[in-house]
């Protein structure tokens, strides 16, 4: 027959090993837990850090595209002004020269014509 006291300690240190391990279960947890968090947390950190130098990096490229987009507009802007002013200039020399030589049909108008001088 088995010894009642032998199956007690046998269970008791089946118990015990039993709580042992939930014990090293919960404490593993606890690491992996603490590990991922702070992986978590670094590669968080690491991806904030990249994003901030993309930032920088995108605001310094729309500042230079900005400034070249301004240069443009004014080089536009100064040579509409310059062909304004060609225009102008073309329209007063225009302007000028039919005042100073009237058209055959200006010199006609000043004569009277005889419609039976013929």
């Amino acid at each position: 027959m088995v010894n009642t006291d032998d199956i007690s300690s046998s269970i008791k240190l089946l118990v015990s090993s039993v709580n042992e391990i939930k014990q090293g279960q919960e404490s593993m947890k606890k690491m992996f837990e603490s590990k991922i968090d702070q992986l978590r947390n670094d590669v968080l950190s690491i991806i904030d850090q990249k994003m901030q130098v993309l930032q920088s990096e995108m605001h310094l490229d729309l500042a230079r595209e900005s400034s070249r987009i301004d240069d443009l507009a004014n080089s536009v802007h100064s040579l509409s002004i310059f062909f304004n002013d060609i225009e102008e200039s073309m329209n007063n020399l225009n302007t000028q020269a039919d005042s100073n030589n009237p058209t055959i049909n200006d010199r006609n108008s000043n004569t009277q014509v005889n419609p039976l001088s013929n």
